[in-house]
């Protein structure tokens, strides 16, 4: 294991782009699993590709006053995925419509939690899809990719109180949707073929 920091690595990748082989060994599968969550497996290993290609052309930009890469590298995957928000939004509508067959075993999670389960479920999906581009792509860098609020805030560009606004909007909306979710499901539990109530 080398013992260099991320940021001894890019500054020594930017005299010898070779170095940068070890940023890629690091951190490509957590690039591409947030990818994967976000738009799918199929386009998943394109976007993490993109996503190095990219850092490298900007290594020159990079802040060594920062150990670890990782957060910068999520800013760009950010900016790649965005590219395809098509394909994001086409992805939760899918889960949402298809169902998930994993849901009832994330009944005993918090709503936070919930988000943070490898296989969208379909309460979820439709829950992202309530939340606006900005709040969905604060609360997914901080769930999924384990990033700070002010690490989010550099990204976004915005203060850190703003980012912490977005997150605790998004957590109350997905609480809420999951709540009407729930209870629908329930009450359609207690219903039988007919329409009618069964036995209780």
């Amino acid at each position: 294991m080398d013992p260099r920091t991320d940021a001894d690595i890019i500054l020594a990748s930017q005299n010898a782009p070779s170095n940068f082989a070890q940023i890629f060994e690091r951190h490509y599968e957590a690039i591409f699993g947030f990818a994967a969550r976000r738009l799918g497996v199929e386009l998943a290993d394109d976007v993490a590709a993109d996503t190095f290609v990219i850092a490298l052309r900007r290594i020159d930009s990079y802040d060594t006053d920062y150990a670890s890469a990782l957060p910068w590298l999520y800013g760009i995957v950010r900016n790649v995925i965005q590219n395809h928000w098509r394909s994001e939004k086409r992805r939760l509508r899918l889960i949402a419509e298809i169902g998930d067959h994993e849901e009832a075993d994330n009944r005993g999670l918090g709503p936070e939690e919930r988000v943070d389960v490898l296989d969208t479920s379909a309460a979820i999906a439709s829950g992202l899809l309530q939340l606006n581009e900005v709040d969905r792509d604060a609360l997914l860098l901080f769930v999924w990719a384990g990033l700070s609020q002010s690490e989010i805030a550099r990204l976004q560009e915005v203060p850190e109180g703003t980012v912490r606004s977005r997150i605790h909007r998004s957590r109350r909306v997905l609480r809420e949707h999951l709540a009407v979710t729930e209870q629908l499901e329930t009450e359609g539990s207690t219903k039988g073929d007919d329409g009618n109530e069964g036995e209780r």
